[in-house]
């Protein structure tokens, strides 16, 4: 992994792509919980390295069953290519969280603090929109088999106290 603005996007859409198919399976097709998380976050220092975070909650004795499902959605994001509307809803989703954030303090301050800290350009913030523009579901589903590997990966499952 190299950190750069290309490549975070990219990541930003494998995670946008995991939420969405995340939420379709096992919310609304499995009826197994009632949300999921999927966070991505990437850094420089102190080395270049970025993570992929998938939690929640389900009842113990289909914790198992969702597990399989959830490793069956990261599969299809590496072999299948996602329909338009999916692509779509992805575009404008990064495109809506930018431009709400273009209004916030605290969006540029981020801004700021991103570029000191990473030693990138603030001007590299307009070519954020063209590189939302580029994505396609080829390049969501190349990105999930390069970020999204099966043999780098950590699982932990908590399960309620005995008793509870």
């Amino acid at each position: 992994y190299e950190f750069s603005q290309e490549n975070n996007l990219t990541i930003r859409t494998v995670e946008r792509a995991l939420d969405i198919r995340m939420q379709e399976v096992l919310r609304e097709d499995e009826s197994g919980t009632y949300g999921v998380g999927v966070q991505a976050q990437f850094t420089r220092i102190p080395r270049e390295r970025y993570t992929v975070s998938i939690t929640f909650r389900a009842d113990p004795d289909r914790v198992d069953e969702l597990t399989e499902r959830m490793f069956d959605v990261l599969e299809e994001l590496r072999t299948q290519e996602l329909d338009e509307a999916h692509v779509q809803r992805i575009r404008e989703t990064l495109r809506s969280g930018f431009e709400e954030g273009l209004t916030s303090n605290r969006f540029w301050l981020g801004q700021i603090e991103y570029a000191l800290k990473n030693d990138r350009p603030m001007s590299a913030i307009r070519r954020y929109l063209d590189l939302v523009d580029a994505v396609d579901s080829a390049s969501i589903a190349e990105a999930a088999r390069r970020y999204l590997n099966d043999d780098a990966y950590v699982q932990i499952t908590l399960y309620p106290a005995e008793g509870e």
